[in-house]
């Protein structure tokens, strides 16, 4: 399970880059997320942080279903899990 400060850090970096302008740099980094045996918090948080630019983030769509099929396969996933973050 994330701590708030690693899930604060990524919120931090994500609207910093948004802010100045670097969508393609957040894409970069949803490409390079593994997805396969990552915390649920973490890929949670990218999915949320990621949300309000996501007309701008041509592989978001990606990672959605890339971190949707790895959610599936741990016991405690429910479709609640993934509401209003596609």
């Amino acid at each position: 399970m994330a701590t708030s400060s690693e899930l604060d850090k990524i919120y931090e970096t994500i609207d910093t880059l948004f802010q100045e302008g670097k969508f393609e740099e957040v894409n970069q980094k949803l490409k390079e997320m593994p997805t396969m045996g990552e915390d649920i918090d973490i890929l949670l948080g990218y999915l949320t942080v990621s949300l309000s630019a996501a007309d701008k983030l041509s592989y978001r769509s990606e990672f959605y279903h890339k971190v949707e099929k790895e959610l599936r396969s741990h016991p405690e996933y429910t479709s609640s899990l993934l509401q209003g973050l596609n």
